[in-house]
């Protein structure tokens, strides 16, 4: 899926996983999730590597505990709420997380180069301190095959940096 229709589709999702997660903002890590829910491209190049849906949802819950312990919040067993079932996104339809600033970074500010799934992943490895960085090592993938992949992939489009600019 390409250009507009993708990017309405990745919103969707990773709204959906920012509620069904609990969280007040559209973080990084619901972007990915966002994408691996697509079940496109980025969730077969990820599947191959063992990272699955169910398993980068569980990832994010375990860095989100990590964080709560490094700062000296520790969570009883049972008192973190759960993630919240789908048919609870029906039912929270009336919440509207708006996207954090790391997250608009990724889906506004990189001029157009956004245009498929697998672009998105690409800009969201690139920065190494962002939070897809950080959860797909927790998952243990291997980051610099992944970012090579990604660059032999023929994504369709090329990026707008990238575009040979004519000599007068």
């Amino acid at each position: 899926m390409t250009g507009y229709g993708h990017v309405l589709t990745w919103m969707a999702a990773a709204r959906s996983e920012a509620i069904l997660s609990r969280h007040l903002r559209i973080e990084e890590t619901d972007l990915l999730l966002g994408l691996l829910a697509q079940g496109g491209q980025v969730a077969q190049l990820l599947g191959a590597r063992g990272v699955s849906l169910v398993r980068a949802r569980q990832g994010a819950a375990d860095l989100d505990d990590t964080d709560l312990a490094q700062v000296g919040v520790r969570l009883p067993e049972g008192l973190r709420p759960p993630r919240l079932g789908a048919d609870h996104a029906v039912a929270a339809a009336h919440a509207d997380p708006q996207l954090a600033p790391g997250t608009k970074e990724v889906v506004y500010e990189r001029r157009g180069k956004v245009r498929t799934d697998l672009q998105a992943l690409q800009v969201m490895v690139g920065r190494e301190q962002s939070g897809t960085v950080r959860l797909l090592r927790h998952l243990g993938v291997d980051l610099e095959r992944l970012r090579a992949r990604l660059e032999d992939v023929d994504t369709g489009t090329a990026p707008v940096d990238r575009v040979p600019v004519p000599e007068a």
